[in-house]
């Protein structure tokens, strides 16, 4: 199978994955390919094992990790292809997204308990995740985010 394909179907299988592709070559179009599927990192299976675990833990904090060499190329190939705009939304489940609409009332961690019906751990966890998804490290980053996005307020507290 392809790549990329493979990249796609562990992000449906198990959305917010955060995929690691090691190939045996250094293929642009591939690596393009992967990128555009959702892999965070690609790193050539031959790369030093203290390359594997930096970009492992790179990774797992929301970055990504290409081969400096080939990014260029890269994100000139991803910013050249037509009509594929990037959802940064895409990633979230339905009940993440209901919390961080929450946040784009302004509603604190309580009030977003009481209206979904959940523990305020649960919500705090929702919210852990939905920075780590989005790459940031505050509500107001992550609301930020959504409304660049397209979410906008409900009420009129916001």
């Amino acid at each position: 199978a392809r790549p990329s394909r493979v990249v796609g179907a562990l992000g449906a299988a198990v959305p917010g994955a955060r995929v690691v592709v090691l190939p045996g070559d250094r293929d642009v179009p591939r690596m393009t390919d992967v990128a555009r599927a959702g892999a965070a990192a690609w790193l050539p299976k031959e790369s030093p094992t203290s390359d594997l675990v930096a970009a492992i833990r790179a990774v797992r904090l929301g970055h990504a990790c290409y081969p400096p060499a080939d990014l260029g190329a890269v994100l000139r190939a991803l910013s050249e292809t037509p009509g594929r705009a990037v959802d940064p939304l895409g990633g979230l489940s339905g009940q993440e997204r209901r919390v961080l609409a929450g946040m784009v009332d302004g509603l604190t961690g309580p009030e977003l308990a009481t209206a979904l019906h959940l523990s305020l751990g649960t919500v705090r966890t929702h919210t852990r995740k939905v920075f780590t998804k989005l790459g940031v490290h505050s509500r107001l980053e992550a609301v930020k985010v959504a409304r660049a996005a397209g979410l906008l307020p409900t009420s009129k507290r916001a």
